[in-house]
């Protein structure tokens, strides 16, 4: 029954089953953590109307789709009235908004002023499904990427486009399956759940470990959403790397100019080094630390990105000097 929409969604075999895993996430009802799922997609995709689709299924809401809060107090007060958050039409993602999300999905607390007092706080605490959508890439950043299932549709061609009416109407058939078919797989997560133990824990080991305790009751084989899920995300952090000039420097100075040697050194140093390969347009762009103090920052984010390179960076305190270290692993 799983596969009722599936002529529905104009994605690939295996961004299905993560469009499914991340239904099936939404509606769990133990989680403390939740995966954002991005969809992309070029002009003509039905990115939005594949948002309001997949939250009429988790949380059904008159207001289906907003745009980005402008601060965290305001994401804050979409976290208290809704269990989805579903932004629609995402053309930046700045960075403030990028770590709130990572919080958001992972269980965090916020904590405000009320308005008009003095000392009286507005807080929030806890997790919730993040639901993005957008033509430029969502997941830029390393940290918001390991939390993401990154999602591309398929552009929908004349022959294959059809009146939304007629599109919504077949929906509303198929939607009462559909949640019966995701609460089989919830059903087979309560009673496997407690015998999963995974080999590897990937950065959302909770919602891996999840479905795979479902996947007997949405029809899949033990492996089969892991292999999904893995392939996603070696593509995800591939294109988050080479979109990172910093990781993708230190990368070319290690493999290339170190020649695959370890490096040891301060970060003055390495920015030195790297200040030489790198192209005046890179050195120039809002993406270059032009600190060294801002270098440091890049050189964390890019960490989990040089670690799947085979690059292990280390920040060690030697008496007075802060010391960088390059492993090849």
């Amino acid at each position: 029954m799983i596969e009722e929409m599936r002529h529905l969604i104009n994605a690939e075999d295996e961004d299905y089953k993560l469009i499914i895993a991340w239904l099936i996430a939404s509606l769990w009802g133990r989680s403390n953590s939740y995966p954002v799922l991005a969809l992309g997609g070029e002009q003509g995709s039905g990115k939005s109307t594949m948002a309001r689709l997949l939250r009429s299924l988790s949380d059904p809401c008159a207001v289906a789709a907003s745009s980005l809060p402008k601060d965290e107090r305001d994401l804050m007060v979409m976290a208290q009235n809704g269990h989805v958050l579903n932004f629609d039409n995402v053309s930046k993602m700045e960075n403030w908004l990028s770590d709130a999300i990572c919080r958001m999905a992972t269980g965090s607390g916020f904590i405000s002023r009320k308005l008009h007092t003095d000392g009286d706080a507005y807080w929030f605490h806890g997790s919730r499904p993040v639901l993005l959508n957008g033509i430029p890439t969502l997941t830029e950043r390393a940290d918001l990427a390991e939390r993401a299932l990154s999602v591309r549709l398929k552009r929908i061609d004349e022959e294959g486009r059809q009146p939304e009416d007629l599109f919504w109407h077949e929906w509303e058939r198929l939607k009462p399956g559909m949640l019966g078919a995701l609460l089989d797989g919830l059903s087979a997560a309560i009673r496997n759940i407690d015998q999963v133990h995974l080999e590897r824990h990937p950065r959302m080991a909770d919602f891996a470990r999840l479905m795979v305790a479902a996947s007997s009751g949405l029809g899949w084989e033990d492996m089969e959403f892991l292999e999904a899920y893995e392939s996603n995300r070696r593509g995800t952090i591939e294109a988050v790397f080479e979109g990172d000039p910093v990781a993708v420097a230190i990368h070319e100075f290690v493999m290339g100019q170190h020649g695959g040697e370890n490096w040891m050194g301060t970060a003055t140093e390495l920015y030195g080094e790297l200040i030489k390969l790198v192209s005046d347009q890179i050195r120039s762009s809002r993406f270059w630390p032009q600190k060294v103090n801002a270098f440091g920052n890049a050189v964390d984010r890019a960490a989990p990105l040089l670690r799947s390179k085979r690059i292990q960076v280390t920040k060690k305190a030697t008496g007075s000097k802060r010391l960088i270290y390059l492993d090849v692993i």
